[in-house]
């Protein structure tokens, strides 16, 4: 039988990855730690900390293949930045390229639980009011 994210918290601490569905007919996954990333950033491709001397698609995804030939699950999870338009494209001049962020970081997951998804009713006290609505339409083309 399935825990729900709550009794996993409370057996494993607060989980480094949640998957979920927003239908509740759905299980999720909670993942902690990772057993090998993947992260490529300004100064270079990394895995697990040791700098690659080659950057490219086809290293990340010789790396994807052997995390899935080890895995019966979730084989990897992540995300792609926005930036790496620049490793695409680099023929192309871009601006704000924030280099605090990588261009993309996947972790293989060290331990991975699927879990119930269950709604829950939270009340909110909110405490916005509305000050004034926007202006009808005649009265914003007369100001403009």
């Amino acid at each position: 039988m399935l825990k729900n994210l709550k009794n996993l918290i409370n057996e494993f601490g607060q989980p480094d990855v949640l998957i979920d569905h927003w239908d509740n007919d759905y299980e999720g996954y909670a993942i902690w730690g990772f057993k090998e990333t993947i992260l490529w950033n300004h100064s270079g491709l990394y895995l697990s900390g040791i700098k690659n001397n080659e950057e490219s698609l086809n290293v990340v995804q010789k790396i994807f293949d052997n995390w899935k030939k080890e895995s019966n699950d979730i084989a990897a999870v992540g995300f792609v930045n926005y930036n790496f338009k620049n490793i695409l494209y680099p023929h192309l001049s871009f601006k704000n390229n924030d280099k605090n962020y990588p261009y993309l970081f996947f972790g293989k997951p060290q331990r991975i639980r699927k879990y119930i998804i269950e709604s829950e009713n939270i009340s909110l006290k909110t405490s916005i009011n509305l000050i004034s609505d926007i202006l009808d339409k005649k009265k914003y083309e007369n100001k403009i």
